[in-house]
């Protein structure tokens, strides 16, 4: 959707495997490259199919899992899913430097930024 949200859609539990009433959604969601560190829960007490994950980080692939609730507890995880933000602009070079100084020229050198959020061409 954009550099740092994205949008799940999932669809409801077959009927027969809801065990009551649905109240809501857990949606489970974590940095590919960093699940222990990254891994949160959005919570949807409405019976919503859709959510609209957002503060991401730009050009990073996620994995999204979502489980039904109702007033008996939480039923099983969806196996997970992935899903990558958009590319966003990159951070400052990491340094910058000059060289070779004279009256008229100079070399400029710069490091790579240090978030590239993106592919660098």
């Amino acid at each position: 959707l954009t550099a740092t949200q994205i949008e799940i859609t999932w669809d409801p539990p077959p009927t027969e495997s809801q065990n009551g009433k649905i109240q809501g959604y857990k949606i489970h969601y974590w940095e590919l490259q960093n699940q222990n560190e990254t891994q949160k829960v959005k919570i949807l007490f409405l019976p919503e199919n859709t959510i609209r994950l957002k503060n991401l980080s730009s050009y990073t692939m996620y994995m999204v899992s979502v489980s039904a609730f109702n007033a008996a507890g939480d039923g099983p995880r969806s196996d997970p899913v992935e899903g990558r933000t958009h590319e966003a602009a990159p951070s400052s070079p990491s340094y910058i430097t000059f060289a070779e100084v004279t009256t008229t020229t100079l070399k400029v050198i710069w490091g790579e930024p240090a978030m590239p959020n993106g592919v660098l061409e």
